[in-house]
């Protein structure tokens, strides 16, 4: 890496800030290897500068943008040479106290220098890349704002020392400041020029201050954001899903119990052990001699194997559509005991069956869940006691056992699926930092938008394509428990009942940072 510029005497300037973390030095050897980096300050002196001696000094090793009485216009110190595509890394502070301004400063490229109102010599047109109290770009050739603030009042460091890097590749700008993307916009080629690169001093009655340091340059760039710190990203490559292809072929089928088996009795009821995370293995015995017919029917928030004298009959992982299985033929003589393991993927958790006994005179008997039915730890094996989550026709399942039955029997996990077509798993989401996703939009890029149900918010997924992997991300948003997502008129639209703070909410999207 050179570094042309007095780069042995300005590191003894430096001193300690040479090893300052999150500071310009901390980065110039993380410079992509085809860059060549500049220094635009020496750290003495304003060599290679040129603005107003009065606004402008040089103190402690920064460069000092200040005044005492009034600034009628925005003055700014400027390169001595034009810029066009580069990068540029720098170090500001703003200092604060009750006496000093907030006004903000800026950056100014790509635009034209120009003598200003009054005595300022030193005027500029063009964008201004702003940092400290305000964020964004402002256009000074009279578009004004056209860049929002983005995420820099939440990273901005109050009165402490700021990491900012400036990205100009084309008609794109970026800025990053201390590690997180502020926005990243696409300009129109005739507002952009080559131009000195400027450090503002603001329009102001009440005094200021600014110190500048750093101030390492880099021409012709990669395109990439060496300051830019990475959130917290996960991939996984997609992968063909466990399925059985639908035969088209009469099979035999055993005789449907009468539809109105399950119609009369008494109601089961919805039935969990103490930990609504935890598997179960939940039991009970029955006798049927004699029986006509005998049948189950069942369904589990979130999933449910079923066995018959330790025989898988049947399983699930859809509440919605509760299992019936025909258990006549299935029978041994004496006592026969049915096992359901049960299992939850976050939120509530329950379970409920019924067994329907037809005698042979046609008198129908139940068999129904309840907290006297044996209950286990899977894992643990020891036995615990059930609780009851309310009778069948509660919320939120309600009266389940209206809805169609799934009895094919076919394992849970397996999709069954027509000739010459495949399932692929996206990405496996880990239950413990991400939750149960419940919920999906999205997004104008078309990657998707997922929340949890719980408190782990909301993520960001970007899906498989071709040899690329799925890419999934957290949004930096504080809110989770949504029940409805909808992305429309540029905002992100997010329903939340019964989590932490129910109500209808917008977050805006900010298309230049990519971020809500």
């Amino acid at each position: 890496m050179r570094l042309p510029i007095l780069a042995c005497t300005f590191g003894l300037l430096l001193g300690s800030y040479s090893l300052a973390q999150d500071s310009v030095e901390s980065y110039v050897d993380q410079l992509p290897k085809g860059e060549t980096a500049v220094r635009l300050f020496n750290g003495k002196d304003l060599t290679g500068w040129q603005g107003d001696p009065k606004r402008w000094s040089v103190s402690d090793g920064s460069i000092r943008g200040a005044n005492d009485d009034s600034v009628p216009s925005s003055t700014y110190l400027f390169t001595e040479k034009k810029y066009r595509n580069f990068r540029l890394l720098l170090d500001v502070k703003q200092t604060m106290s009750p006496e000093h301004s907030t006004m903000h400063s800026a950056v100014c490229i790509l635009g034209e220098q120009f003598k200003d109102t009054g005595e300022n010599e030193f005027g500029f047109k063009g964008p201004l890349v702003m940092f400290c109290h305000d964020w964004g770009i402002w256009d000074a050739y009279g578009r004004n704002r056209v860049v929002d603030r983005g995420e820099g009042p939440k990273v901005e460091k109050k009165g402490d020392w700021n990491l900012i890097e400036v990205l100009v590749i084309g008609d794109r700008i970026r800025c990053v400041a201390n590690g997180t993307l502020v926005f990243d916009f696409t300009d129109k080629p005739e507002n952009l020029q080559a131009s000195p690169i400027g450090l503002q001093l603001h329009k102001e009655t009440r005094p200021q201050e600014y110190h500048f340091r750093g101030l390492v340059l880099a021409e012709n760039p990669e395109d990439t954001l060496v300051t830019l710190k990475q959130r917290d990203i996960r991939t996984q490559a997609a992968e063909i899903a466990p399925s059985i292809v639908l035969s088209q072929e009469k099979t035999e089928e055993a005789p449907e119990p009468p539809k109105d088996l399950f119609a009369q009795g008494p109601k089961p009821h919805w039935v969990w052990g103490p930990n609504n995370d935890a598997h179960y293995i939940i039991s009970t015995k029955f006798q049927a001699e004699n029986a006509k017919r005998v049948a189950v029917k069942a369904s589990c928030d979130n999933f449910v194997t079923l066995k018959l004298n330790g025989k898988q009959i049947a399983s699930s992982s859809e509440w919605q559509a509760p299992v019936e299985k025909d258990l006549t033929k299935l029978l041994q003589s004496g006592e026969n005991e049915l096992t359901a393991e049960v299992g939850n993927e976050g939120g509530v958790a329950a379970f409920i069956a019924s067994i329907a006994i037809e005698g042979a005179d046609g008198k129908v008997s139940h068999i129904v869940s309840s907290t006297d039915w044996t209950a286990a730890d899977r894992d643990s094996k020891e036995q615990v006691a059930l609780q009851d989550r309310g009778e069948l026709g509660v919320g939120p399942w309600n009266n389940v056992f209206q809805q169609p039955a799934n009895d094919s029997g076919i394992p849970r996990d397996t999709f069954v699926l027509l000739p010459g077509f495949q399932v692929e798993k996206l990405f496996t989401v880990p239950k413990e930092e991400f939750g149960s996703w419940v919920n999906i939009t999205t997004d104008p890029k078309g990657r998707i938008i997922a929340s949890d149900q719980g408190d782990k918010g909301l993520y960001r997924i970007t899906p498989a394509s071709g040899d690329k992997e799925t890419v999934v991300e957290k949004l930096p948003l504080n809110i989770t428990s949504a029940q409805g997502l909808l992305f429309a008129f540029d905002a992100l639209y997010i329903s939340v009942n019964g989590g932490p703070g129910s109500g209808l909410y917008r977050s805006k999207y900010d298309v230049n940072a990519d971020t809500f």
